[in-house]
């Protein structure tokens, strides 16, 4: 009994999902092919574009990359703002430290360097 409840909630993925399990079944699937990369990917890409960054610049704080990936994140979210998003760093530095929070985030300071890396990186992905 167990087995073919298994069995049935499978088939209700794959029918779903429309995966046949065939190899050269290339369906298009929310605007995607096969071959585009997903929202996902591109969501890695950037998380991976932190994480070298944080090797190259931070790693020898005594901050973990855990601690650091919310400045980054910071900085990604403000070029998305309209408010900001067609300025220069320079014009929106004064202002950005406006939406951290010290006690939760650290000090601006520290982070600083992160959250403007952030934000190139968004601003460099249009």
């Amino acid at each position: 009994m167990r087995t073919s409840a298994l069995m049935a909630l499978f088939l209700m993925i794959v029918t779903f999902t429309g995966l046949t399990g065939c190899q050269s079944d290339r369906r298009t699937t929310h605007g995607t092919s096969a071959s585009t990369p997903a929202p996902e990917s591109d969501a890695m890409d950037v998380e991976q574009t932190f994480r070298r960054h944080y090797d190259s610049h931070f790693s020898n704080t005594g901050y973990a990359y855990s601690q650091y990936r919310p400045a980054y994140r910071y900085g990604y979210d403000l070029a998305s703002d309209p408010e900001y998003r067609s300025r220069a760093w320079s014009e929106i530095e004064p202002t950005a430290p406006r939406g951290w929070d010290n006690s939760k985030m650290g000090e601006w300071e520290q982070y600083k360097g992160a959250v403007r890396y952030g934000w190139e990186t968004k601003r460099n992905t249009r």
